[in-house]
């Protein structure tokens, strides 16, 4: 087994990485022009790419970003049979990190959507359960499992139920920019002119439902405080799917975390139901770090 430090070529890179998606529902494949354009994403400088090969090939790779207060692992993709070589990848990363004086490790985090958008489960970037060598080559590695939630999926073969609000209040809806291959909009709930909810939601063409077809993503949704149990989160989520219905998507889906027992409530109530574990990944490295605890 050898292991190369921010070498291998972008060609190796998606090798591993692709193969270790494949078959992934919500995710999308990487290509040469995502990898090229993380030399713009911030922190940057401070990324190192592990390269394992085995038997001439490559078996796994991780990539991971080096911040002053905690080492995060952005993607650690590894090919089936190849647990031990993702163990060792891990063992270098932490190597690097205790050089550096970093306290804590942890998986993937909210940086890491500067580099990977959609690598997995719609923008949200979890590791999920169903990268069950990757796991394994954490909890090897000494990681802790922290952060777990759920994928809560809806079909969308039939017309959704249609959740309207109640008087006084007003929705609009405006696109929103965002990354490559979606359709993105901004839900917002008006009272008395001024925004008392809002809610983004994405139709993801290129991200496969889990039967085949493309999903549309609940990405957020907030209500200020005075102005819940009104209704308000599910007329905004029952826009999203109207939304979704119009691009013609085959499946919804949302993550939240278990322990948000009033966002569960309202996405069940509308028709979602649980589906999938999301898990997050720390290890504390030395001393406290001044993050993510």
């Amino acid at each position: 087994m050898r292991i190369e430090l921010n070498s291998g070529s972008t060609e190796q890179l998606l090798e591993v990485a692709n193969a270790h998606f494949s078959g992934w529902p919500y995710t999308r494949r990487l290509d040469k022009n995502l990898v090229n354009s993380w030399d713009s994403a911030y922190g940057y400088a401070d990324c190192c790419f592990l390269l394992a090969q085995g038997n001439n090939k490559p078996v796994a790779f991780l990539h991971g970003e080096l911040r002053q207060d905690v080492a995060i692992v952005h993607l650690l993709a590894v090919a089936d049979g190849e647990r031990q070589a993702a163990v060792d990848l891990l063992a270098e990363f932490e190597s690097l990190a205790k050089e550096r004086a970093i306290g804590r490790l942890i998986g993937p985090h909210g940086p890491t959507i500067s580099y990977y958008g959609g690598y997995v489960l719609g923008y949200n970037p979890y590791h999920p359960h169903w990268a069950m060598v990757a796991t394994d080559a954490y909890l090897l590695a000494g990681c802790e499992v922290t952060g777990a939630g759920c994928i809560l999926t809806m079909p969308l073969e039939a017309r959704g139920p249609d959740f309207g609000l109640p008087k006084g209040y007003e929705m609009r809806t405006e696109s929103v920019e965002e990354e490559r291959a979606t359709s993105t909009y901004k839900f917002s709930v008006v009272h008395d002119d001024r925004v008392v909810g809002y809610s983004f939601a994405s139709y993801c063409a290129e991200l496969p439902a889990l039967e085949g077809g493309s999903i549309g993503h609940v990405k957020y949704v907030e209500t200020d405080p005075e102005h819940r149990n009104k209704g308000l989160g599910r007329a905004m989520v029952s826009a999203s799917l109207k939304a979704f219905q119009r691009h013609g998507a085959s499946e919804a889906i949302l993550v939240t975390s278990f322990d948000n027992a009033a966002a569960l409530r309202t996405y069940e109530h509308v028709g979602f139901r649980r589906r999938h574990l999301i898990l997050g990944v720390s290890k504390q490295l030395s001393g406290l770090s001044n993050k993510f605890l």
